[in-house]
């Protein structure tokens, strides 16, 4: 999820069935999450907005004392915009998104569980630059620091947010956090080369 690499083989991903032995999994996220569902990757836009009000109702009656099917609704909203967006229905995904994030914000995390692999905020602010609004996406990512702070993907985001509204800046603030943040990494990515090269010609 981190690296947007969304589509996927489901069938050659291994570990999944391990997780049947703790009871308290009751949802696990995959990196073709919106492309897959059980309905297959050629269901319609109505099929799996189904399939996740049909999870969402699932678990309203889960008993316990955290909210899961608020969880669900997040995930529901931040597909439902996507799906939008897709369509070119780019004013309707923004106001979508936003009404994911101010949920998400709203919403506890639960204390045995991580954060999410990808916070509504953040994806709101991946939208923005999609739509060409580095200004407000940047806007987006400081938000989202206050609750999700020193993430990967948002520290690039934000950087790439501030080259691109011109704020030399706050990209230079972001791009050194993201080196700092993966100064152990021995894995090549181009985010890294991205910054180090900017940094560079900054000095």
């Amino acid at each position: 999820m981190e690296r947007k690499q969304f589509i996927g083989d489901a069938g050659e991903r291994s570990g999944i069935e391990g997780l049947e032995i703790a009871d308290d999994v009751t949802m696990v996220c995959a990196p073709d999450l919106y492309a897959a569902f059980p309905l297959g990757p050629n269901a319609s836009e109505q099929e799996k907005k189904e399939a996740l009000d049909k999870i969402k109702q699932a678990l309203t009656e889960v008993k316990g004392d955290y909210d899961w099917a608020k969880q669900v609704e997040i995930q529901r909203q931040v597909a439902s915009a996507w799906f939008a967006y897709a369509e070119g229905k780019h004013d309707e995904s923004v106001q979508l998104l936003r009404a994911a994030a101010d949920l998400d914000d709203a919403t506890d995390k639960h204390p045995v569980t991580p954060g999410a692999l990808l916070p509504a905020r953040e994806q709101l602010a991946d939208l923005l630059l999609e739509l060409k609004q580095p200004a407000e996406a940047l806007k987006e990512f400081e938000v989202s620091f206050r609750s999700t702070p020193n993430r990967f993907n948002g520290l690039h985001g934000a950087a790439r947010a501030a080259t691109l509204a011109g704020n030399k800046k706050a990209a230079q603030l972001y791009y050194t956090k993201l080196l700092a943040l993966a100064r152990d990494s021995d894995t090549p990515r181009p985010e890294i080369a991205e910054a180090r090269t900017f940094v560079s010609k900054t000095k």
